[in-house]
């Protein structure tokens, strides 16, 4: 799909009513504030190429089973009880989420992954015991994986 596409599906999932938006780069600008918690991107940036992307640290799905208990914590609730949580309460919560397992395997994920930077002696046996949450987000070749290990 190309990247305009991908915005108009966007648009079409976020309004109620797509088919009635006249100025498509408002609607999206506004979505993103709403998505973000935070200062929309401009519309150039939600279109940039994937590969000026970063690589992610944390994907809401996948580390859901990581975050959702210091999340319910934040919230005083469980979160998959409730049946509606406004997505800035929700990410709000999600901002503040501290000092628990989840924030170590970003903080490792980052560590490695971006910064490429080495990882002290707590670190790495931190990883050594929980590669496979640190590295849920990644597929590595064999190639990769045993570079890695080798670095142990």
């Amino acid at each position: 799909m190309s990247d305009q596409d991908k915005s108009f599906i966007s648009l079409n999932v976020f309004y109620e009513d797509f088919y009635k938006i006249k100025n498509y780069e408002e609607a999206i600008a506004i979505m993103g504030e709403i998505i973000n918690g935070e200062e929309a991107p401009k519309f150039s940036e939600l279109n940039q190429e994937i590969s000026d992307k970063k690589m992610p640290i944390a994907d809401f799905n996948i580390d859901f089973p990581l975050y959702v208990a210091p999340l319910n914590a934040k919230l005083g609730y469980d979160c998959r009880r409730k049946e509606f949580t406004h997505w800035w309460t929700f990410l709000s919560a999600y901002k503040e989420i501290g000092d628990c397992y989840f924030a170590q395997v970003v903080n490792i994920r980052k560590k490695r992954y971006l910064d490429h930077r080495p990882l002290d002696k707590q670190e790495q046996r931190f990883y050594l015991e929980n590669q496979k949450d640190v590295n849920a987000l990644y597929k590595m070749s064999a190639e990769d994986e045993a570079f890695l290990n080798d670095e142990f």
